[in-house]
Protein backbone atom coordinates (compact mmCIF):
# COMPACT_ATOMS: atom_id res chain seq x y z
CA UNK A 1 0.00 0.00 0.00
CA UNK A 2 0.76 3.83 -0.70
CA UNK A 3 1.38 6.35 2.46
CA UNK A 4 2.88 9.69 2.58
CA UNK A 5 5.53 10.68 4.97
CA UNK A 6 5.85 14.74 5.54
CA UNK A 7 8.72 15.81 7.84
CA UNK A 8 8.37 18.72 10.74
CA UNK A 9 12.31 18.47 10.21
CA UNK A 10 14.66 20.19 8.04
CA UNK A 11 13.06 21.76 4.99
CA UNK A 12 9.70 19.89 5.53
CA UNK A 13 9.21 17.67 2.76
CA UNK A 14 6.83 15.39 1.94
CA UNK A 15 8.29 11.39 0.72
CA UNK A 16 5.91 8.45 -0.94
CA UNK A 17 6.40 4.89 -0.02
CA UNK A 18 5.03 1.78 -1.21
CA UNK A 19 5.25 -0.63 1.82
CA UNK A 20 3.01 -3.45 3.73
CA UNK A 21 1.28 -2.99 6.33
CA UNK A 22 3.21 -5.57 8.60
CA UNK A 23 6.26 -3.31 8.16
CA UNK A 24 7.81 -2.54 11.51
CA UNK A 25 7.90 1.15 12.77
CA UNK A 26 11.45 1.29 13.18
CA UNK A 27 12.39 0.19 9.90
CA UNK A 28 9.99 2.60 8.33
CA UNK A 29 11.07 5.22 10.20
CA UNK A 30 14.91 4.38 9.22
CA UNK A 31 13.53 4.47 5.53
CA UNK A 32 12.11 7.73 6.31
CA UNK A 33 14.81 9.07 8.21
CA UNK A 34 17.51 8.07 5.42
CA UNK A 35 15.74 10.29 2.78
CA UNK A 36 15.11 12.91 5.12
CA UNK A 37 19.14 13.04 5.69
CA UNK A 38 18.73 12.09 9.82
CA UNK A 39 21.66 9.57 10.97
CA UNK A 40 20.71 9.19 14.44
CA UNK A 41 16.77 7.56 14.73
CA UNK A 42 16.75 7.84 18.05
CA UNK A 43 15.88 11.66 17.48
CA UNK A 44 12.84 11.11 15.44
CA UNK A 45 9.43 10.12 16.06
CA UNK A 46 6.81 8.31 13.54
CA UNK A 47 3.71 10.25 13.90
CA UNK A 48 0.15 9.47 13.08
CA UNK A 49 -3.37 10.52 14.10
CA UNK A 50 -1.50 12.73 16.86
CA UNK A 51 -0.44 9.39 18.19
CA UNK A 52 3.62 8.40 18.61
CA UNK A 53 3.90 5.13 17.31
CA UNK A 54 6.06 2.67 19.19
CA UNK A 55 9.28 1.04 16.98
CA UNK A 56 8.38 -2.41 17.93
CA UNK A 57 4.66 -2.27 16.24
CA UNK A 58 3.41 -2.11 12.24
CA UNK A 59 1.25 -0.19 10.74
CA UNK A 60 -1.75 -2.57 11.07
CA UNK A 61 -1.13 -2.39 14.71
CA UNK A 62 -2.23 1.11 14.26
CA UNK A 63 -5.13 0.51 11.57
CA UNK A 64 -2.74 2.83 9.17
CA UNK A 65 -4.38 2.46 5.79
CA UNK A 66 -3.61 2.83 1.92
CA UNK A 67 -2.94 6.78 1.16
CA UNK A 68 -2.47 7.47 4.95
CA UNK A 69 -0.20 10.50 5.89
CA UNK A 70 2.08 10.44 9.11
CA UNK A 71 4.10 12.72 10.26
CA UNK A 72 8.30 12.28 10.89
CA UNK A 73 9.40 14.54 13.80
CA UNK A 74 12.24 15.25 15.65
CA UNK A 75 11.70 15.39 19.06
CA UNK A 76 15.12 16.18 20.22
CA UNK A 77 13.55 19.98 19.19
CA UNK A 78 10.09 19.45 21.46
CA UNK A 79 8.68 21.79 19.57
CA UNK A 80 5.49 23.42 22.30
CA UNK A 81 3.08 23.85 18.85
CA UNK A 82 3.71 20.31 18.36
CA UNK A 83 3.38 18.95 21.74
CA UNK A 84 0.20 20.63 21.89
CA UNK A 85 -0.91 18.60 18.76
CA UNK A 86 0.47 15.57 18.64
CA UNK A 87 0.62 14.97 22.51
CA UNK A 88 2.91 12.68 24.86
CA UNK A 89 2.66 8.98 24.49
CA UNK A 90 2.89 7.97 28.68
CA UNK A 91 1.50 5.74 30.91
CA UNK A 92 -2.02 6.39 32.19
CA UNK A 93 -1.64 8.23 35.70
CA UNK A 94 -5.12 8.54 36.24
CA UNK A 95 -5.12 4.62 36.10
CA UNK A 96 -5.32 3.42 39.75
CA UNK A 97 -5.14 -0.01 39.06
CA UNK A 98 -1.60 0.29 37.40
CA UNK A 99 -0.20 1.82 40.29
CA UNK A 100 2.09 -0.96 42.10
CA UNK A 101 3.75 -1.00 44.97
CA UNK A 102 7.41 -2.82 45.47
CA UNK A 103 9.72 -3.14 48.43
CA UNK A 104 13.23 -2.37 47.96
CA UNK A 105 15.84 -4.91 46.77
CA UNK A 106 19.18 -4.80 47.15
CA UNK A 107 20.43 -6.45 44.38
CA UNK A 108 19.42 -4.07 42.15
CA UNK A 109 21.34 -3.01 38.86
CA UNK A 110 22.50 0.79 39.22
CA UNK A 111 20.25 1.95 36.56
CA UNK A 112 17.32 1.09 39.07
CA UNK A 113 18.47 2.78 41.86
CA UNK A 114 16.65 6.09 42.58
CA UNK A 115 15.89 8.94 45.38
CA UNK A 116 13.50 9.99 47.71
CA UNK A 117 10.56 12.04 45.53
CA UNK A 118 9.69 11.26 41.94
CA UNK A 119 11.51 9.13 39.11
CA UNK A 120 10.85 8.39 35.54
CA UNK A 121 11.31 5.62 33.10
CA UNK A 122 12.26 4.48 30.02
CA UNK A 123 14.18 2.17 27.89
CA UNK A 124 18.20 2.94 27.49
CA UNK A 125 18.60 2.23 23.23
CA UNK A 126 22.29 2.41 23.30
CA UNK A 127 23.80 -0.45 22.24
CA UNK A 128 27.19 0.46 23.91
CA UNK A 129 25.65 0.84 26.56
CA UNK A 130 25.71 -1.60 29.78
CA UNK A 131 21.71 -1.21 30.61
CA UNK A 132 20.92 -1.67 26.99
CA UNK A 133 17.75 -2.61 26.40
CA UNK A 134 16.98 -2.35 29.84
CA UNK A 135 14.40 -0.22 32.01
CA UNK A 136 16.54 2.50 33.09
CA UNK A 137 15.25 4.59 36.05
CA UNK A 138 15.70 8.68 36.04
CA UNK A 139 15.45 10.51 39.89
CA UNK A 140 13.74 14.27 39.51
CA UNK A 141 13.32 14.05 43.14
CA UNK A 142 11.29 16.52 45.01
CA UNK A 143 9.96 18.71 42.02
CA UNK A 144 7.15 19.69 39.43
CA UNK A 145 7.63 18.54 35.67
CA UNK A 146 5.91 19.56 32.71
CA UNK A 147 6.25 16.30 30.48
CA UNK A 148 6.00 18.18 27.25
CA UNK A 149 8.49 21.23 28.23
CA UNK A 150 11.79 21.24 25.94
CA UNK A 151 14.27 21.25 29.19
CA UNK A 152 13.00 17.49 30.57
CA UNK A 153 15.33 16.95 27.72
CA UNK A 154 18.53 17.30 30.55
CA UNK A 155 16.77 14.91 33.00
CA UNK A 156 15.50 12.17 30.63
CA UNK A 157 19.22 10.76 30.59
CA UNK A 158 20.36 6.75 31.21
CA UNK A 159 22.26 7.21 34.59
CA UNK A 160 24.85 4.84 33.16
CA UNK A 161 25.63 6.07 29.65
CA UNK A 162 23.79 9.15 29.33
CA UNK A 163 22.35 9.00 26.14
CA UNK A 164 18.87 10.43 25.39
CA UNK A 165 16.05 8.17 27.13
CA UNK A 166 11.54 8.26 25.67
CA UNK A 167 10.00 7.98 29.42
CA UNK A 168 7.33 6.06 29.37
CA UNK A 169 6.48 5.73 33.02
CA UNK A 170 6.96 7.13 36.58
CA UNK A 171 7.58 6.02 39.92
CA UNK A 172 7.12 7.52 43.40
CA UNK A 173 8.95 7.31 46.74
CA UNK A 174 8.88 8.68 50.35
CA UNK A 175 6.93 11.94 48.75
CA UNK A 176 3.50 13.45 48.67
CA UNK A 177 2.68 13.64 44.74
CA UNK A 178 -0.31 14.42 42.11
CA UNK A 179 -0.93 14.45 38.67
CA UNK A 180 -2.40 17.25 36.28
CA UNK A 181 -3.36 16.54 32.21
CA UNK A 182 -5.29 16.58 29.55
CA UNK A 183 -5.83 13.62 27.76
CA UNK A 184 -5.85 13.00 24.22
CA UNK A 185 -9.08 10.47 23.05
CA UNK A 186 -9.45 9.59 19.75
CA UNK A 187 -13.32 9.19 19.29
CA UNK A 188 -14.09 12.26 20.89
CA UNK A 189 -13.15 15.23 22.60
CA UNK A 190 -10.13 15.69 25.40
CA UNK A 191 -10.48 14.57 28.45
CA UNK A 192 -9.26 17.00 31.28
CA UNK A 193 -8.26 14.63 34.93
CA UNK A 194 -5.90 15.69 37.87
CA UNK A 195 -5.67 14.11 41.15
CA UNK A 196 -5.62 15.24 44.93
CA UNK A 197 -2.16 15.00 46.79
CA UNK A 198 -1.62 11.11 47.51
CA UNK A 199 1.27 9.90 49.59
CA UNK A 200 3.78 7.30 48.75
CA UNK A 201 5.52 5.76 51.79
CA UNK A 202 9.49 4.11 51.88
CA UNK A 203 9.04 1.55 48.93
CA UNK A 204 8.42 2.21 45.29
CA UNK A 205 5.22 3.21 43.86
CA UNK A 206 5.21 2.93 40.14
CA UNK A 207 2.99 3.24 37.25
CA UNK A 208 2.79 -0.24 35.56
CA UNK A 209 3.36 0.43 31.49
CA UNK A 210 2.05 -2.89 30.50
CA UNK A 211 -0.96 -2.89 32.56
CA UNK A 212 -2.86 -1.65 29.96
CA UNK A 213 -1.82 0.60 26.69
CA UNK A 214 -0.32 3.87 27.14
CA UNK A 215 -2.56 6.86 26.64
CA UNK A 216 -1.86 10.19 24.41
CA UNK A 217 -1.21 13.37 26.52
CA UNK A 218 -1.76 17.23 25.44
CA UNK A 219 -0.51 18.18 28.92
CA UNK A 220 0.66 16.36 31.74
CA UNK A 221 2.53 18.06 35.49
CA UNK A 222 3.95 15.50 37.83
CA UNK A 223 4.87 17.17 41.21
CA UNK A 224 6.48 15.50 44.03
CA UNK A 225 7.15 17.20 47.16
CA UNK A 226 8.35 16.36 51.02
CA UNK A 227 4.72 17.73 52.07
CA UNK A 228 1.40 18.48 50.16
CA UNK A 229 0.86 21.87 49.61
CA UNK A 230 -2.81 23.75 49.31
CA UNK A 231 -4.93 21.10 51.10
CA UNK A 232 -7.95 21.94 51.78
CA UNK A 233 -9.39 20.69 55.11
CA UNK A 234 -13.04 20.25 56.27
Amino acid sequence: MKIRIITRTGLGREYDFDVDPSIIIQELKKRAGEKAGYSDLEKLWLVFDREVLYDEATLEDYDVQADSVLELVDHTQRYRSLGGLIGLKFVDVSDNQALKRTAWSKTAPRWRRTRHGLSLEGLCKNKKCEAYNSTVIMPVGYKKIDMLDESLEEITKCPVCKAYVTAVTCGFNNCWWRYDGVQSCKDGPSKRCSSDWREADDAYHRFNEYQDETVTWKKLTLEAAKTPTNVQTM
